[in-house]
C-alpha cells in the first residue's frame, strides 16, 4: 500500500479525490513575503552605478561619467526612492546604456533616507 492510498483509505473512499487535489497544491505559507529592498548611501549607490557604467557604456566614450543619486519620493510602495541625472549624450550607446543600468538599479536598491545632522 502506498502512502496516499493510506492517506485516502483513512479519510474514506469520497475523499481520496479531494485529497490527491490538494497534494497537487499544496497550501501557500501564511507569513508575509516582504519586498524590501537594500538601502544604502548615495556614495556607496554612485559607487556600484559608477563601476558598472564604466562596464557597460561604449568604449569609445570617455566623456560620459555619473552623477551622484539623489532621493525622490514617489509615495508608490515599490516604486524607485532615487533618481540620477542623465549625463549630456555623446553620440554613442551610452544613453541606452545609462537608462538600463538606471532602471535595473531602481528596482533593486533603495536610497537611505539622509537626514543633514544639524547640530554640528
Amino acid at each position: 500500500m502506498t502512502p496516499e492510498t493510506f492517506r485516502g483509505a483513512r479519510l474514506g473512499r469520497r475523499n481520496v479525490k479531494s485529497f490527491k487535489l490538494l497534494n497537487r497544491f499544496p497550501m501557500i505559507s501564511t507569513r508575509t513575503m516582504t519586498n524590501t529592498k537594500p538601502s544604502m548611501t548615495a556614495a556607496d549607490l554612485f559607487v556600484l552605478l559608477d563601476r558598472e557604467f564604466r562596464r557597460r557604456r561604449s568604449r569609445d566614450c570617455k566623456g560620459c561619467v555619473i552623477q551622484l543619486p539623489y532621493r525622490v519620493d514617489r509615495g508608490l510602495a515599490n516604486g524607485a526612492t532615487w533618481d540620477i541625472d542623465m549625463p549630456q549624450s555623446c553620440g554613442t550607446a551610452c544613453k541606452e546604456a545609462f537608462e538600463e543600468l538606471v532602471s535595473e538599479f531602481q528596482g533593486i536598491y533603495e536610497l537611505k533616507n539622509e537626514v543633514a545632522d544639524s547640530s554640528r
